[in-house]
Formats: C-alpha cells, sequence, structure tokens
C-alpha cells in the first residue's frame, strides 16, 4: 500500500454513506478496525477497553511476548473522543530493545455519516510521549460499503516534536468483511516516516459488550512481525434520560352544604297580608 492508494480508498469511503459501528479499540486507543480508526465517535459516557496477549519477533532481536498493548478510549461528549494506550512494540520505529510506550489520542467527529454521506472526523495523535515524542493529525473517513463490507482510511502527517523524527506524510486503509453476523476479517495497512504495517485479524462479538481477535502484523522495514490474541469491552448503551413527572393535581372537593339551622325546635311561619 501507499499513500497513493489511502488517498484512492479516502475518495471511496467519501463516495458512500451508512456509517459502521466499530466495538474495537486501535492500538494507539480510538475506536477503529485494528490500527485504522473509524470517523464515528464512541459517544458520551461511553468507552472501550483493549487488551492483548502478544508474541513479538523483531529481525535481529530475541524474541518476547506479553500483555500489551492495552488501549482505553472514552467519549466525551456525542462528538469527542479521547484515548490513552500502552505498548512494548509492535508499531513501525518502535525502539529495540522494547520499552514501554505510551499514547494519547483525540477525535472530533465531524460528520455522523447518515445516508449517502460518509463519517468524517478530525483525529489528533501524540506517540512516544515521555521518550522521543511524535505529534500528528488526520482526516479519517469511513462508510458501509455494504451489509457486510465497511471501510476505513485517512490521509494526514506527523513530525517529531523533539526532533528526533523527520516529519511526513501517514497514511493508513482498512476494510472489514462480516462473514457472519458476529464475526468478520479485517485486513488492513498503514504507514509514515517511520514505516509501515501490514495486518489481519479475526474478530468475534461474543456479546454486545464483549468481543475477541486473533492477530498479525508484519513490519516490512523491521523484518519483524507480531501476533496477538485479545479481547475489547464495550459499555453498555447509555440509559435513556427519566422524563421528569409531573405532579397530578388533585381535584378540589366541593364545598359540603350545611344543612339548615333553627334557633328552636318547632319552627314559626308568618304570614304577611297585603
Amino acid at each position: 500500500m501507499s499513500a497513493r492508494l489511502a488517498a484512492a480508498l479516502l475518495a471511496a469511503a467519501l463516495a458512500f454513506g451508512a456509517r459502521a459501528e466499530a466495538p474495537y479499540p486501535t492500538r494507539l486507543g480510538e475506536a477503529g478496525l485494528l490500527d485504522v480508526p473509524v470517523a464515528p465517535a464512541t459517544g458520551e459516557a461511553r468507552g472501550l477497553l483493549g487488551l492483548e496477549l502478544r508474541f513479538d519477533q523483531p529481525k535481529g532481536a530475541p524474541a518476547d511476548a506479553g500483555p500489551f498493548p492495552l488501549a482505553i478510549v472514552t467519549g466525551l461528549t456525542d462528538r469527542v473522543d479521547l484515548g490513552f494506550s500502552m505498548r512494548e512494540w509492535g508499531q513501525p520505529g518502535d525502539p529495540l530493545p522494547a520499552k514501554m510506550t505510551y499514547a494519547g489520542t483525540g477525535k472530533l467527529q465531524l460528520v455522523a455519516g447518515e445516508g449517502h454521506v460518509p463519517a468524517l472526523a478530525l483525529g489528533l495523535v501524540v506517540d512516544r510521549i515521555m521518550t522521543t515524542p511524535v505529534g500528528g493529525g488526520r482526516l479519517i473517513a469511513s462508510a458501509e460499503l455494504s451489509p457486510r463490507v465497511e471501510l476505513a482510511t485517512y490521509l494526514g502527517g506527523e513530525a517529531g516534536l523533539s526532533g528526533a523524527t523527520n516529519a511526513g506524510v501517514t497514511w493508513g486503509a482498512a476494510v472489514a468483511y462480516r462473514a457472519l453476523r458476529t464475526v468478520r476479517g479485517v485486513l488492513e495497512g498503514f504507514g509514515g516516516p517511520r514505516g509501515e504495517d501490514v495486518g489481519a485479524a479475526l474478530q468475534w462479538s461474543v456479546r454486545p459488550t464483549l468481543a475477541a481477535q486473533v492477530a498479525f502484523n508484519y513490519l516490512p522495514r523491521e523484518g519483524g512481525y507480531q501476533a496477538s490474541i485479545g479481547i475489547a469491552l464495550r459499555s453498555s448503551q447509555r440509559l435513556p434520560a427519566v422524563a421528569a413527572v409531573e405532579p397530578v393535581a388533585r381535584p378540589v372537593a366541593e364545598a359540603e352544604v350545611a344543612p339548615a339551622r333553627f334557633a328552636e325546635d318547632r319552627p314559626r311561619f308568618r304570614l304577611r297580608m297585603p
């Protein structure tokens, strides 16, 4: 894949509408398809949590295994997401020997993606926090091409905030095919000035709030690969707001008519003659 192919896929996403739900967090901390984010936001007061058990085999380095990456996504509003992630190796340009690396993300949904309008968003990423930080931005587009096929793509740029990393264009694209109602396969490719990554995954929605996946990624520049199994948790749907109950006014009881009262036991009648 290349930046030109990613741009072509971005144009394809812009040509279609109906957005697709994505209950998986990416490895940088965004809702998406494996490593490529989707445009729709997670939603206010909703969140995603992803944890993988990985096996790494970098070229020229000992094999390694561990319980990372870990990714968390939370919705601040219906259109704004924030994310955080931790990993030891697996993204292009990650140092060896592997060390803990942190990343933070933000996403602003621009278009929800209804009818023939695709979902669009602006994303921000700060990677390698506390070591050699890299910052970048990107335009994200995603669409549901059919009830079985989903497409997500982005195009942007990044630069080293400390001058240790060259600036350049970043790109990414992922296609998901839903073979069964709860099972889908994902193919992805992404890259930038730090290198490229090609991956595939099989994802299974166990229930609306729980998913599992098996994934494999190959990093051409590093000449290494990462295989992993993981789970993803999604918060349940928000409870609908309870409408305020108006107090029902009680009907005012009609005043009882007091019975006639007499001063004496035997009433007296007076007749007037004209």
